[in-house]
């Protein structure tokens, strides 16, 4: 499916035809989700140079500046595309992107952590490390059996370190101790390190990224294989008129 824009050498504009109007009216109908690409043809001339100026910039500075080259050869041109959204960077193109930057990624992060005597990820330990300045601000008191109580001024509340959970709940939700769980933590003289959750210790998050993306040559560089045709989806035809709410009933009901 297409749309037709014909630019002729004069700058005058043919618009598609009634016809292909009603061609494109149905397949919107009953192929709703078939992607719509646009098609250009024209004669040779100015008008064809800045075409596809418009049509091959990746980024939107250069979009618009061959548009407005294009609207001082012919407004009429220029307004009629100006309606089509552009969309930039086709779709192959933005896996082949995603494929390298997270193939990039994935060894920059291993990488990084396998040159550090870090116990835990790099981003919770400085979390880690603001929460332990900020516990400083509370003291703990043990009520002799499982709880403590953490107290900052009035303000009051309550830890419960054999099972990790705290009234402020940070602790329970994140696995991350608090800073009133810290503060109990330093009371009994131990390391707020061996009291985070393991998913984000060391051996965890190198198990993460030990695996690699193969690194994949270009497009140009692609075997061509011959398959079998590929067809499109069995989509059923949306019936015409009001949909009905009430299901047909039986005759014995």
């Amino acid at each position: 499916m297409r749309d037709d824009l014909k630019l002729e050498d004069g700058f005058g504009l043919t618009i598609i035809s009634d016809q292909q109007k009603g061609l494109k009216n149905a397949v919107n109908e009953l192929l709703p989700s078939v992607e719509h690409k646009l098609c250009t043809r024209f004669n040779t001339g100015i008008l064809k140079r800045c075409f596809w100026k418009i049509a091959l910039p990746t980024h939107k500075v250069a979009y618009a500046r061959a548009m407005r080259e294009l609207e001082k050869h012919s407004k009429v041109a220029h307004a009629h595309l100006s309606k089509f959204d552009p969309k930039f960077m086709p779709l192959l193109t933005m896996l082949q992107e995603i494929h390298y930057k997270l193939m990039t990624r994935m060894t920059t992060r291993r990488d990084e952590m396998l040159n550090t005597n870090l116990q835990i990820c790099p981003r919770i330990k400085k979390k880690l490390d603001l929460l332990v300045t900020e516990s400083r601000k509370w003291s703990a008191a043990w009520d002799g059996a499982k709880k403590f109580q953490v107290k900052s001024g009035i303000r009051s509340i309550t830890v419960d370190l054999e099972n990790g959970t705290c009234d402020y709940r940070m602790y329970d939700l994140t696995g991350i101790p608090c800073h009133h769980a810290i503060a109990v933590i330093h009371s009994r003289r131990q390391e707020p390190l061996d009291y985070v959750s393991g998913y984000y210790k060391r051996d965890k998050y190198l198990a993460t990224y030990k695996f690699s993306l193969e690194a994949i040559k270009g497009e140009e560089y692609w075997d061509f294989h011959s398959t079998e045709t590929m067809l499109p989806p069995d989509i059923p035809k949306k019936l015409r008129g009001r949909p009905k709410k009430m299901r047909r009933r039986e005759e014995w009901e």
